[in-house]
């Protein structure tokens, strides 16, 4: 567990526990960070969550636990919690991916 993969420079792969609002390991499987969302697979497969970027309102993490929050259309939010001895990792990439989309849409906003 914990092992990142890079499949390309534009995305990552992270294996994590899903935990819940007690800190409990619910489930096991991979976070992807691409260049326009985050995926959760689990590792039998039958979870597959997917939050755009834009849907993120706030992420963070400490030594073991990388949380972030998704804000729906309605205004309703989220928590997401995992587990994973690569926080630092996957916060600095999903940081960057962030940063990198808005900059596409602002240049997307100069020229329409």
């Amino acid at each position: 567990m914990g092992k990142s993969q890079s499949t390309s420079r534009s995305e990552a792969t992270f294996r994590v526990k899903f935990v819940n609002e007690k800190g409990i390991p619910v489930g096991s499987g991979s976070i992807i960070i691409s260049e326009n969302k985050v995926e959760f697979i689990s590792k039998s497969k039958k979870q597959e969550y997917e939050w755009p970027l834009t849907t993120i309102s706030r992420y963070g993490g400490d030594e073991k636990i990388f949380t972030f929050e998704v804000v729906d259309d309605k205004g309703d939010a989220a928590m997401y919690c995992f587990t994973s001895p690569k926080v630092d990792k996957m916060r600095t990439f999903l940081d960057r991916k962030i940063k990198d989309y808005r900059k596409k849409e602002e240049q997307n906003d100069v020229f329409k």
